[in-house]
């Protein structure tokens, strides 16, 4: 009965993807042993066979249907929530889609509107046709992913190469607030030298104008004599 019940577990994929823990409970309760093997096509031959079984479920097999169906479904709210917050949406809904077809099929069974081989069927069929979509899917989930990892990758690049444009500027700006220091400290020294010139002119200049200048002296008028002689008709003057 175990080897049964892990290929009735290999042969619904949903148990795998969600809460399978859930599922293998509802798997080994005595109520759903009488469509296991219904269900089991892991044994050599068992697909062809229950693929061309014209036979509808018997009553007992209706109520193992029916609280299978109940406990699938139970399954599937708990997966839902838990995969709600870790799955893309799209997989969410490639996902839901698939337990639907599931359920549906489960559901014309229990009716009797389909045989057991149109419920094989159909239960192959749907799982191809989540598997292509789930691929799809993927793939596209893929790109997406790539197209935002090309883009966090462009712009933590953006970010580095600002970043050391930055520290560049700066370093520009310290060196030509420490060129600027400089600049005016040697400024500021060229002024305190001139500054220390001009106050020793002043100095000089202050001191020059206060020395006491000589006095000069009294220019003495001098005294002159004058002495006249005639001779030769004219007359001579001679001063001393």
């Amino acid at each position: 009965m175990k080897q049964v019940l892990a290929a009735v577990l290999a042969a619904l994929p949903f148990v795998s993807m969600a809460q399978p823990e859930c599922y293998a409970e509802i798997w080994q309760k005595s109520e759903v042993r009488p469509v296991a093997q219904r269900l089991d096509t892991s044994a050599p031959g068992a697909e062809a066979k229950l693929r061309a079984s014209t036979a509808k479920p018997t009553p007992r097999e209706k109520e193992a249907l029916a609280f299978l169906l109940d406990g699938v479904m139970a399954c599937q709210k708990i997966a839902h929530e838990a995969r709600k917050d870790s799955m893309h949406p799209e997989a969410q809904a490639v996902m839901r889609s698939y337990e639907m077809d599931t359920n549906a099929l489960i559901t014309k069974l229990y009716a009797s509107r389909i045989s057991w081989g149109e419920f094989t069927e159909g239960r192959e069929k749907a799982w191809a046709e989540f598997l292509e979509k789930a691929q799809t899917v993927n793939a596209k989930i893929q790109a997406h992913n790539a197209m935002l990892d090309a883009e966090i990758q462009r712009r933590q690049q953006l970010a580095a190469a600002q970043a050391e444009e930055q520290r560049k500027a700066a370093l520009r700006a310290d060196f030509e607030r420490q060129q600027q220091a400089e600049t005016a400290q040697r400024q500021a020294e060229l002024d305190r030298q001139a500054q220390a010139q001009r106050d020793v002119m002043n100095g000089l200049i202050l001191m020059q104008a206060a020395r006491p200048q000589p006095r000069p002296n009294p220019l003495m008028t001098p005294s002159i004599n004058c002495v006249s002689r005639p001779g030769a008709g004219t007359v001579f003057t001679t001063c001393n």
